[in-house]
């Protein structure tokens, strides 16, 4: 890892010189690729190249949860444009600590919990702490939200995210480095560089698109087609989770009770698991609300009879008409679900 102490230092030298601007594009000749218009300006606005790293894609059109944006991959994160969003909001991060973690099969609910440690930042969401080098290149980094010098616990959240683990030992490239996994990052401890490079943020970006699991080979073709099977036969779920509810399908499914709740007021997260057509209780449900500045674990819950889990919660002084994206995650007999709803504050 020593040569990408090397790199970046360099990099940070040569930059403003290798750079070439051509109109509104601002191109990269380490990559050979070009950034432009919004994605340039939150680029160059929120930490540049040692919080993204390079463009190692053009932009282009992504699903994410089944919806199309543009977007454009770095180095370290990706960036994507919503223009239903108000500045700064208009482009957010994609949250590539929990993709890698997810891409790697491992789940970081797994991940040892810790309790309040003195000199550290305790997060109760995640029950993690942050310390030592690691809190402060946490500190130093930020989205720019207040136009004020220094970055706020806000701005570091919107940045980076929520800690996922505490400090662990893994394996990188061939050698043992501490890390510790955030919602958007996985910062390293790298003693052998001087500061500020003894803390550097893996190149998440490129894992994520280096591991692409191969596109499976083209099935054979299929067999006559045979009776339709019957439909998922679950009992409508009763109370608080009776409203809104869909009909029921196989898999995950998630909705709120009240998707446009008035401010301080609480609304219900209601998650069904339906397996082989039929209801599963007692799988466990854990879920995370992502407010504009913050984020919300809610759970853990377990499903009754009807395969339903419902968490009752307040959004306390949430935005109004931004958002709110929620994502559940289902553990049952070893297998992992993921399901996603959202609402939108009045």
């Amino acid at each position: 890892m020593q040569r990408w102490y090397w790199v970046l230092a360099l990099a940070l030298l040569i930059v403003p010189a290798a750079v070439a601007a051509q109109g509104d594009q601002r191109c990269f000749p380490e990559t050979g690729q070009c950034s432009s218009g919004r994605i340039r300006a939150f680029w160059e606005e929120n930490g540049g190249l040692p919080v993204f790293g390079f463009p190692t894609g053009a932009q282009g059109e992504i699903q994410i949860e089944g919806k199309p944006f543009q977007a454009q991959l770095f180095e370290r994160n990706r960036l994507e444009l919503h223009p239903e969003n108000q500045r700064p909001y208009d482009v957010l991060l994609g949250r590539l600590g929990a993709d890698r973690l997810a891409q790697q099969g491992r789940d970081p609910f797994t991940f040892p919990k810790s309790s309040a440690q003195a000199g550290c930042r305790f997060f109760p969401e995640t029950q993690h702490n942050v310390c030592g080098d690691v809190l402060a290149a946490w500190h130093a980094s930020g989205l720019e939200f207040d136009g004020k010098k220094g970055k706020s616990e806000a701005e570091n959240l919107a940045l980076f995210g929520l800690p996922l683990s505490d400090l662990q030992t893994e394996r990188i490239q061939g050698k043992d480095y501490q890390v510790q996994w955030f919602e958007r990052a996985r910062f390293e401890l790298h003693p052998e560089n001087a500061a500020p490079y003894n803390v550097l943020l893996g190149l998440l970006g490129n894992e994520i698109r280096d591991n692409v699991a191969p596109a499976p080979p083209a099935p054979a073709p299929a067999p006559p087609p045979s009776a339709p099977a019957p439909p998922p036969s679950a009992p409508a779920p009763s109370g608080t989770c009776s409203q809104n509810a869909p009909a029921p399908a196989e898999g995950a499914q998630a909705w709120m009770t009240v998707t446009n709740p008035a401010r301080r007021s609480d609304t219900t997260l209601c998650v069904r698991l339906i397996v082989g057509g039929h209801p599963v209780s007692g799988a466990q449900v854990n879920a995370t609300a992502h407010y504009k500045s913050t984020n919300t674990a809610l759970g853990p819950a377990t499903t009754g009879d009807d395969g339903v889990a419902q968490m009752t919660f307040s959004i306390g002084g949430a935005s109004p008409g931004f958002t709110v994206n929620v994502n559940a995650t289902i553990t049952n007999g070893g297998q992992t679900y993921q399901v996603a709803t959202s609402f939108t504050p009045q």
